[in-house]
């Protein structure tokens, strides 16, 4: 099965560039995968950037115009136009380990049933604070050696490890594993992904338009599964945490309000740790 890498991007060029040039490095055959970046209407030179990685990659360019944060928008649009039977999502600034797009089709390969696949993500309880020690860790031209410190010094663990190691990785004992399939680097088949109708347009402000697709994949009897091997790196970028827990909440009342499961509230209110950490 061959991957189709979507990328959602707006104003983050120097990122994207550092998303592209490790997607560059990808041990899976060139034939194997090609990358869409879907620009949800940026007015830097993300063109550029992605025209700049054409001759050492299958790469398609897809805009759409600034008319808020609609990132359930651009990776639909990134799903419809991919040409692959697995869409690997991640978001700008992750950067990939050589080998995670080989380690993203031997999962799918491996079953006869439709997964959703978590993979690993280094890095991704960063704050603002901590951004400057991160950026200081990280070797650019040397992913993979960061990557081997960071697990072998046990530093700059995926923020879901506690979870994680809690269910020894089985995602499926979680009483609600769709809680923790985050957008930033996951993957699924294309054809689950339009069975269950997509992500829903309606988000158009930052948080849980990813979780309400895996809610909609689990309510489907998708299986979920970690997988550490197709690990990545959350590379540090500004970001304004207390607008995104504003919006991520107003999202969440919006989810509710569509599925009316009251365990989507129970997530609101005690926090994906303590919701996916009960009744074990």
């Amino acid at each position: 099965m061959k991957i189709s890498v979507i990328i959602p991007t707006y104003n983050r060029r120097q990122l994207l560039d550092f998303t592209l040039d490790a997607l560059r490095k990808q041990t899976l055959a060139k034939d194997q995968y090609d990358v869409i970046v879907v620009d949800d209407g940026s007015t830097d030179d993300t063109r550029a950037v992605v025209d700049s990685h054409r001759p050492f990659q299958d790469i398609k360019y897809i805009y759409q115009d600034d008319l808020g944060f609609r990132a359930a928008a651009a990776r639909n649009l990134g799903i419809a136009s991919s040409k692959h039977e697995i869409c690997v999502g991640i978001d700008t600034g992750i950067l990939l380990h050589k080998d995670a797009l080989r380690c993203h089709q031997a999962a799918h390969e491996s079953t006869t049933h439709d997964i959703a696949v978590n993979a690993y993500t280094y890095a991704f309880q960063q704050h603002d604070a901590t951004a400057r020690q991160l950026i200081q860790a990280i070797d650019l031209q040397d992913l993979e050696g960061t990557l081997r410190t960071f697990e072998r010094q046990k530093i700059h663990l995926d923020i879901r490890e506690e979870v994680y190691s809690h269910f020894a990785d089985d995602m499926n004992r979680m009483p609600a594993p769709w809680a923790l399939f985050w957008g930033c680097h996951t993957s699924v088949k294309r054809q689950v992904l339009l069975d269950v109708g997509l992500f829903d347009n309606r988000f158009e402000s930052w948080g849980c338009e990813d979780d309400e697709l895996a809610y909609r994949l689990y309510k489907q009897g998708i299986a979920f599964k970690l997988c550490r091997n197709a690990c990545g790196i959350h590379y540090p970028h500004p970001k304004n945490e207390t607008e995104n827990t504003d919006s991520g909440l107003r999202n969440l009342e919006y989810m509710y309000a569509k599925h009316k499961d009251p365990v989507i509230l129970e997530r609101g209110e005690k926090g994906w740790e303590n919701l996916n950490l009960m009744s074990a």
